[in-house]
């Protein structure tokens, strides 16, 4: 599916009410076929992500996993990455930046394992 297809129905012109409203999308889902093997990094520098909010609707979109690689589960309890932040946002009073960065960095610990 073209994220624009599920993006289109909230942009201004087709919902002028939710125009000023931040839509929030995350999207736990495949986005190709290959496994990430991973790298290993310097330990020291903190690596901040950067998140691309689209001008068009004032959207934030976080997906789980990059373009061409797979998104993981549990079997019987769904993707790893939208379970955890699902757990964070219930369980943190914090910008909703914060809590991604905190289950990026949950995320990366994890994929050390």
């Amino acid at each position: 599916v073209d994220i624009n297809d599920i993006l289109r129905p909230f942009h201004p012109e087709k919902a002028p009410v939710l125009g000023e409203i931040p839509k929030l999308f995350f999207i736990d889902a495949c986005r190709g076929e290959k496994s990430n093997p991973g790298v290993y990094v310097p330990r020291g520098g903190e690596v901040v992500p950067t998140l691309h909010v689209p001008e068009q609707g004032n959207f934030l979109i976080a997906f789980s996993t990059m373009p061409e690689y797979r998104s993981y589960e549990v079997k019987g309890q769904g993707g790893i990455w939208i379970t955890a932040l699902a757990k964070k946002l219930k369980e943190e009073n914090d910008t909703v930046l914060n809590v991604l960065t905190k289950v990026n960095k949950e995320m990366v610990e994890g994929f050390r394992r």
